[in-house]
C-alpha cells in the first residue's frame, strides 16, 4: 500500500512547478455534480490552459486524467481517493498549486469564476499575469 501511495504521489509530483492540478472526487462516473463540473470546465478551455490547470477525475477504484467524460486512460488505483478521504460527501474538488500544496477544497460544484478567482489571487499567478 505504501508503494502504491508513493507511486501516485510521484505522478502528481510530475506537475509541480509546471501545472496546477484540480482533483475531482466522485463516487462514480454517473455523479450528476461530476457532469456539471466537467461541463463548466469545458466551457472555458482557454481559461484552463491560461492557468496551467490539469484535471484528475478520482473514483474509489480508479482515476483518469482530463476534463471530459470521454474515454481517457483509466488507471486502477484506490490510494488517491483514500488519501483525501471523501467519505463525508459524494463529490469534492481540491485545487493543488504549482508548489504541490493544497490551495482550496470544496464539497460540491466549483464554478469557473470562483476557481479562476482563487487561482488569479495566488502570488505565482499574479507574477505570471504581470509578465504577460
Amino acid at each position: 500500500m505504501t508503494l502504491n501511495l508513493s507511486a501516485k504521489a510521484q505522478e502528481l509530483d510530475t506537475h509541480r512547478w509546471k501545472n496546477r492540478v484540480l482533483l475531482i472526487f466522485a463516487e462514480n462516473d454517473n455523479n450528476p455534480t461530476l457532469s456539471d463540473q466537467l461541463k463548466a470546465l469545458n466551457s472555458d478551455i482557454e481559461g484552463l490552459k491560461e492557468r496551467k490547470l490539469i484535471v484528475y477525475q478520482i473514483f474509489p477504484t480508479h482515476y483518469k486524467t482530463g476534463h471530459t467524460h470521454s474515454h481517457e486512460t483509466i488507471k486502477p488505483d484506490e490510494s488517491l481517493f483514500k488519501k483525501y478521504d471523501t467519505s463525508s460527501d459524494p463529490f469534492k474538488v481540491i485545487l493543488i498549486g504549482l508548489d504541490g500544496g493544497v490551495k482550496y477544497e470544496k464539497y460540491g460544484l466549483l464554478k469557473n469564476s470562483a476557481l479562476f478567482e482563487i487561482i488569479d489571487g495566488m502570488p505565482m499567478r499574479k507574477s505570471e499575469i504581470s509578465k504577460n
